[in-house]
């Protein structure tokens, strides 16, 4: 008896059931690979960046849609430490890019970013705006580590 599943049935049967799967799990976009926090709240998935812009972030790579919602969530907080420093926070490290496919480092799920201040005096007055946001619950980085020409941030 031949069976009415052709290969090309099965093919369009999960396809189908591929295309379903990725509109569904593109409405709830994780912050996180942790089960912590995963997803972000409403007030960042909505949010316009006033001072740090994609490309800053990004420069010319693509973005990555799976991981925006954070680079959003960052962009959220750094705005937060901006206007409480009243100077230009620059970004030194940003995105890059999974090699082949491997997430080797939180840039690669945009949830690290290292910045500087616009004056090296003001690092320190930085860091301590960013660890007072956090004590105040105003934002969640998770690591807030000095190095050498600015600060390495984690959410």
């Amino acid at each position: 008896m031949k069976s009415k599943f052709t290969p090309k049935i099965i093919f369009l049967i999960g396809f189908l059931v591929a295309v379903i799967y990725y509109f569904i799990s593109a409405k709830k976009l994780p912050i996180s690979e942790s089960f912590e926090t995963p997803y972000i709240s409403d007030e960042i998935s909505t949010y316009q960046p006033v001072y740090f812009q994609t490309k800053e972030y990004f420069k010319n790579k693509e973005i990555p849609l799976k991981y925006f919602n954070n680079w959003l969530k960052l962009a959220f907080y750094l705005d937060k430490a901006r206007e409480s420093l009243k100077q230009p926070i620059y970004v030194i490290s940003g995105y890059e890019p999974p090699v082949n496919g491997l997430i080797t480092n939180l840039y690669n799920t945009c949830q690290a970013v290292t910045v500087t201040a616009s004056n090296i005096t003001l690092i320190e007055s930085l860091e301590n705006i960013i660890n007072n946001l956090n004590s105040k619950g105003l934002t969640t980085f998770t690591k807030v580590q000095r190095v050498s020409n600015g600060i390495y941030l984690e959410i």
